[in-house]
């Protein structure tokens, strides 16, 4: 075997078992009988072996597997192996892999006044426009076919909250109801403008959270007066 692979492997088995991969392989139904492709070898071919995976052709990358994976397999069976049970297994290994790492980065932080220190932004790019049914972009100059995805990370721990995919349209707007189901006592949130809610502050505010945040250009602060004066026929009334 690669002497590459064989380290990458290693890697995996550090985090991932084989015998989990095999259970995340049939759950997902990758793997629904004897393959040339196993769990182990999509996994590391796709993660680590093939960057440039998207932009090379089937027939390269069935002579990539078979040079670092002494597999031969042809261009169209290759091909059936990228299907909705294949994304669904990926998916799975990276859902995996963030609680893996919740369980491993978490510790306390007694010296501080927050539990979690949230921090939530967002990236897009454009896709090619064969994937315009399922992520729509804005079109016109800009790609037909966008992504959208939405990130919320620990900064205490180095743990991952969620991580969800949108239309590259979406506005991070409307993401502050998925945040606000996430947020618990104690916790600090942190994000741009783009996230920017009055209501969804109050809510965090009464939730017994925290949050540091820009403000809008027409946002108006006012401070409170506990003693407002009150008016007589438009004259002040002094309150003693």
């Amino acid at each position: 075997m690669h002497k590459r692979l064989k380290i990458l492997i290693n890697n995996i088995k550090e985090v991932f078992s084989l015998k989990l991969l095999d259970k995340l392989s049939k759950k997902t139904k990758f793997v629904r009988r004897r393959s040339k492709i196993t769990a182990e070898t999509f996994l590391a071919f796709n993660t680590f072996l093939s960057e440039d995976i998207c932009s090379k052709s089937l027939s390269t990358l069935s002579a990539r597997l078979a040079a670092q994976y002494n597999l031969e397999i042809s261009p169209q069976a290759l091909n059936e192996r990228f299907n909705e049970y294949s994304v669904q297994f990926m998916r799975e290994v990276f859902n995996n892999m963030m609680l893996s790492q919740n369980k491993i980065l978490s510790h306390p932080h007694r010296k501080l006044n927050f539990s979690r220190i949230l921090v939530n932004d967002s990236t897009s790019y454009g896709l090619p426009s064969k994937f315009y049914n399922e992520f729509k972009g804005s079109g016109g100059s800009s790609s037909k076919a966008a992504i959208k995805i939405q990130l919320q990370y620990d900064l205490l721990s180095g743990s991952f909250l969620c991580c969800d995919t949108y239309n590259g349209t979406a506005s991070d707007g409307k993401y502050v109801e998925v945040m606000d189901k996430y947020t618990e006592a104690g916790d600090l949130r942190l994000a741009d403008l783009g996230y920017y809610k009055l209501d969804y502050l109050k809510q965090i505010d009464a939730k017994g959270a925290f949050f540091i945040s820009k403000l809008k250009s027409t946002t108006v602060i006012y401070k409170k007066n506990p003693n407002p004066p009150k008016k007589l026929k438009g004259r002040n009334i002094k309150i003693n």
